[in-house]
């Protein structure tokens, strides 16, 4: 206890005077260490940047939906959903209940579409008439929605890294959580038998769960050295197979029953194909063409230590060789941005665009590797892809991202002797053709979507918009 002293002065207890300690030391100046030297200074407005961050934030949504006998081409923007019949060759109004970027769009491919957004809203559209059935707000912003197999609930993913489900006839019913990740999320998809659900995330891993038992784990894809920025799931020769994307700059193709590591294939010149012996790792030392675990086996031959992280990745499949985690580089690549499949008359093949780059690469699983078929130019860089197929002709439609904002361009799919082959389509000049046939009513409406993406405002993202992911990591943490 404190006393008082002859002169009427109260003596401070020692309580008191390590609470007064504690109070200056928050109250110094922001770099002064406490020695008299400046230390690390506080960054304001913190930005993410880690690499693919600002793809996934460019991204823009470009979709094809069946509508009963209506085909639609839905492209969503910073803040409108725009939509062209590409039946009737014209464009249908809607009502635009997002006030911010619409980052996810499914459909049953009957009369039911759902859109979520960054504006943390889920919206249930009634199509083709594309009026609002319901909308609900969830807590997290959302980065994908999926629909189950039968079509009664709605699958949505926050970039939080949950998952929910939700009826579609009753969005005020509380929504069921299925699962969750430590990171963020960056897409879902679900497997083509709807028994499986994945999840991508920025810690460069794809998890494939039951579903709708989403708790049980079957497994994971490992081998991106960077986050993940899409995929597509589709089957092919009887087998299940996963294409991904990531700010590695590689391609990486899957088998879905076991979550192995098929294939890889650098589409950028810094890619990380491997660990830090890997192509613009830091490393070295491997030959040129060695596989995920041909590099990490020599990284490992080379260490002392046989307990290494490169010891015990080297011993176990090349898809959970390929993450070197500890040692491995640092990415210096372009990201995917999109990718597509070009259609059933293409099967197996893909369309994927990359960060910085006009060309669209055109890929080919068959065989089960990935190989380079083609590509095509556009104005800009494509940030969303996908594929119209009217008839015998299939359109890929791009939504390109410049300095002057977002334009949609079409090229016109051949398949030649070398792989495929793209012709463009000048969709200005056919949004004023006439005639009656599917073909040019389908690119008269892209036509007036392209004319009415032109007047939207300016969509380019601020410096400030460049945070993707809310969760952060050590090692993304600002200096």
């Amino acid at each position: 206890m404190a006393s008082g002293g002859g002169n009427g002065e109260r003596r401070i207890s020692r309580k008191e005077e390590r609470y007064g300690e504690r109070q200056s030391r928050k109250k110094k100046q922001p770099g002064d260490n406490g020695d008299g030297c400046e230390g690390e200074k506080p960054v304001e407005n913190w930005i993410d940047s880690i690499a693919g961050a600002s793809a996934l934030n460019r991204r823009r949504l470009v979709r094809v939906i069946d509508a009963g006998d209506t085909r639609m081409v839905v492209y969503a923007g910073a803040q409108r959903l725009l939509v062209a019949d590409c039946t009737s060759g014209s464009l249908i109004e809607c009502a635009q209940p997002h006030s911010e970027r619409v980052s996810a769009l499914a459909s049953d491919g009957g009369r039911l579409m759902v859109t979520g957004g960054e504006d943390k809203k889920l919206v249930v559209w009634e199509i083709p008439s594309m009026t609002v059935r319901s909308q609900v707000t969830t807590e997290k912003k959302i980065i994908s929605v999926v629909l189950d197999p039968s079509g009664s609930s709605v699958i949505f993913a926050e970039k939080a890294g949950e998952v929910f489900r939700m009826p579609v006839a009753d969005t005020s019913t509380k929504a069921e959580h299925l699962l969750g990740h430590i990171s963020s999320l960056t897409d879902m998809a679900m497997s083509p038998t709807g028994g499986r659900i994945l999840t991508a995330d920025r810690d460069e891993k794809i998890r494939i769960s039951h579903y709708p038992q989403a708790y049980e784990i079957d497994s994971y894809c490992l081998g991106h050295t960077a986050l993940v920025t899409c995929m597509c799931v589709w089957s092919q020769e009887g087998k299940e197979l996963v294409l991904s994307g990531g700010a590695d700059g590689t391609l990486r193709l899957w088998a879905l029953a076991d979550g192995s590591l098929l294939h890889t294939l650098e589409v950028c010149e810094g890619a990380s194909g491997g660990g830090e012996g890997g192509e613009g790792g830091e490393g070295g030392g491997a030959a040129e063409g060695a596989t995920d675990k041909e590099r990490l086996a020599e990284r490992a031959a080379s260490n002392g230590s046989k307990k290494s992280w490169d010891h015990m990745a080297a011993g176990t499949n090349e898809g959970t060789a390929a993450v070197s985690g500890r040692l491995r580089g640092k990415c210096q690549a372009a990201a995917v941005v999109a990718m597509t499949a070009c259609g059933e008359a293409f099967k197996g093949a893909f369309a994927v665009s990359v960060e910085h780059r006009r060309e669209v690469l055109f890929v080919s699983t068959a065989g089960f590797s990935i190989k380079q078929v083609g590509g095509t130019e556009f104005s800009c860089g494509a940030v969303g892809l996908a594929t119209l197929e009217v008839g015998d002709t299939t359109l890929l439609v791009a939504a390109s991202l410049g300095e002057h904002g977002v334009l949609l361009e079409a090229r016109e799919l051949r398949s030649e002797a070398n792989g495929l082959e793209a012709r463009e389509v000048d969709l200005l000049s056919a949004a004023g053709a006439a005639g009656v046939d599917d073909k040019t009513k389908a690119k008269r409406a892209l036509g007036q979507l392209a004319a009415a993406i032109r007047q939207l405002p300016n969509e380019i993202p601020d410096a400030g918009q460049e945070q993707h992911v809310q969760k952060r990591r050590r090692d993304t943490e600002p200096a």
